[in-house]
């Protein structure tokens, strides 16, 4: 239960927005006579915020991405969860465009729908759509990025990232063309009113008596249809900041092959009373190879 409904708050809140700089700088590299792209991620914790919830948990992302001259695209992915049941958790599309407008800017936008693989005995999804903006100032080798992400369907929750990043890189005469080095330091703020996505189902049985999966849809309805002092306490999610990230990424380009390796370290900060209580900085080990064609 805590695995499945984490789900959302790590893929929509991140869904449209680079949480970590270095995607908007991989993005602008992009060769712009070749217009599809395959590829898989590898994260060892599917986190957001800093948070896990207490599931320890690696995802696995393949997706394919076609994109136009004029900066038009469309992406499938999937994703696996080694701690979820079915491990195979999501299929997501997303359409947008992204650009470089100027020399020292460049822009995304995008829009994001998730088709959740669910147990029956799971309450319905909370959330189903997203929409996001996310733009990124150059100077030298020096990067501001900034991102803003809207997820939406029966509840909604909303996400800020702001990050400076620094883009290293050296042309190489071998079978690595060029490595590149990306350090960056951020923050992602953010409230949210789905109020799975903060509590872990022994908080849920604690707080408004529910011993079972089904019980918690139906106590969830009962006190969200009301004004009671315990709906409040259950829904509290003041916007705030989440949580400081330091990412070090690797980037080695071989031609149209691409391998980027990136150590995340994740700071949490508790901003609402139905938070984790067991915040703890994380560290993440991520993985990613694509193929432009």
């Amino acid at each position: 239960m805590r695995t499945f409904w984490f789900l959302f708050v790590a893929v929509f809140l991140t869904y449209n927005v680079n949480v970590y700089a270095q995607d908007a700088d991989s993005t602008q590299t992009e060769n712009p006579t070749l217009h599809f792209t395959t590829g898989i991620n590898y994260s060892s914790n599917s986190a957001y915020a800093g948070r896990d919830f207490g599931v320890s948990q690696y995802s696995i992302s393949p997706y394919f991405k076609y994109k136009t001259k004029t900066g038009f695209y469309g992406m499938l992915s999937g994703s696996w969860l080694s701690a979820a049941n079915p491990s195979y958790s999501s299929t997501n599309l997303e359409l947008g465009f992204e650009k470089d407008l100027f020399s020292f800017m460049y822009f995304s936008a995008a829009y994001g729908r998730m088709f959740v693989n669910k147990p029956d005995s799971i309450p319905a999804q909370p959330v189903s759509n997203s929409v996001g903006l996310s733009a990124s100032f150059s100077y030298k080798f020096l990067s501001l990025n900034t991102g803003y992400s809207y997820a939406f369907g029966d509840e909604n929750a909303q996400g800020i990232t702001l990050s400076l990043s620094g883009n290293f890189s050296k042309e190489l005469k071998s079978f690595v063309n060029s490595i590149s080095f990306a350090p960056s330091i951020g923050t992602v703020m953010g409230n949210s009113n789905i109020i799975f996505s903060k509590l872990t189902i022994k908080q849920y049985k604690k707080g408004i008596g529910a011993n079972t999966i089904r019980q918690v849809g139906k106590k969830l309805k009962m006190l969200k249809s009301t004004s009671s002092s315990a709906s409040k306490t259950i829904t509290d999610n003041p916007f705030g900041i989440l949580s400081y990230e330091l990412a070090f990424p690797v980037t080695f380009s071989m031609k149209n092959f691409s391998l980027t390796a990136a150590y995340n370290y994740s700071i949490p900060q508790k901003v609402s009373s139905v938070d984790d209580t067991n915040l703890k900085n994380l560290s993440i080990f991520s993985l990613g190879l694509s193929y432009s064609f």
